[in-house]
């Protein structure tokens, strides 16, 4: 049927494909978290059509949600779902592993901690480039007992990242069960340099100072520690220990 004279041709937009539905979908969901509705945002993400249900994309931003909100048996399903979808993506398996490494610290199974270990080492193998991963891998062979893996997991982590304070850290906590304690030292005090503030790592170095016998020096590390946490808990203990 011909126009009118003065009229315009009706026009039909065409469909948005999935792929592009889906980004919509996650812009909206993270404007949602980014003021302060993260729950908000989940529940939009959980009412999506199941077409879009079916992209690892999505799986795994929701899964990610799920965790940073505490949830993690459903960050678990939902990081399965995105390995299973495309299971070659190392952020999905590094994901996977972060949420399964912490399911099994809460509830101290060691069979989720194997499987949490499974997991991590095949993301580091997908991509050895990615820090992340290697500090979460070091965590889940300290949890295990397995410190001198651990400690090469961590040394991996800070060729890529050597700021990582976790990776520092925890490379001085499995250092110390080994009886490593000059290692351990030298790890928090690179830590300390970073960030002066760490508490965790200061009140490390004061008791690692106490066992190498460097009494003055651990006396010092004691008052640092005081002076960034003067109601600490442990401060007796602290005091006991340095002598």
């Amino acid at each position: 049927m011909r126009a009118e004279p003065g009229e315009l041709p009706s026009e039909t937009a065409e469909p948005l494909r999935p792929e592009q539905r889906l980004a919509e979908l996650l812009a909206r969901a993270r404007r949602l978290e980014g003021d302060g509705e993260a729950a908000g945002a989940l529940e939009l993400l959980a009412a999506a059509p199941a077409e879009l249900q079916r992209f690892g994309s999505y799986c795994y931003a929701r899964g990610a949600l799920a965790f940073r909100l505490d949830r993690l048996d459903e960050a678990v399903r939902l990081f399965e779902q995105a390995v299973r979808y495309a299971p070659d993506i190392a952020e999905y398996q590094a994901n996977l592993g972060a949420a399964l490494l912490e399911r099994a610290r809460r509830s101290e199974q060691r069979a989720g901690l194997m499987r949490a270990l499974v997991v991590l080492e095949h993301a580091c193998a997908l991509r050895p480039r990615l820090p992340h991963a290697w500090v979460n891998l070091g965590l889940a062979l300290q949890l295990a007992g397995r410190h001198q893996e651990a400690i090469a997991a961590f040394d991996r982590a800070l060729a890529m990242a050597p700021e990582d304070a976790s990776a520092l850290y925890n490379r001085a906590a499995s250092c110390h069960a080994l009886g490593r304690e000059q290692e351990c030292l030298q790890a928090l005090e690179q830590l300390l340099e970073r960030a002066p503030g760490f508490a965790p790592a200061l009140r490390s170095r004061c008791a690692t100072l106490a066992r190498l016998s460097r009494r003055a020096e651990a006396q010092q590390a004691l008052a640092r520690y005081l002076a960034a946490c003067p109601g600490a808990a442990d401060a007796e203990q602290l005091r006991q220990l340095v002598g």
